[in-house]
């Protein structure tokens, strides 16, 4: 998935979700949410992100 597909079948403000069975999505999500600004922290859900290293 493009970000430019998820520009054209999401709006700006919406909420979509992410096959947690995909990690491809993980990182194609993540860098959608970063290219509107929001903070690398809080679009770390990925289970292989840093935020699940212990």
């Amino acid at each position: 998935m493009t970000k430019q597909f998820l520009k054209d079948a999401f709006d700006r403000g919406k909420i979509f979700k992410v096959d947690l069975q995909n990690p491809i999505l993980y990182r194609n999500a993540k860098q959608y949410g970063i290219s509107f600004g929001i903070p690398e922290y809080q679009v770390d859900f990925a289970p292989d992100g840093k935020i699940w290293e212990r």
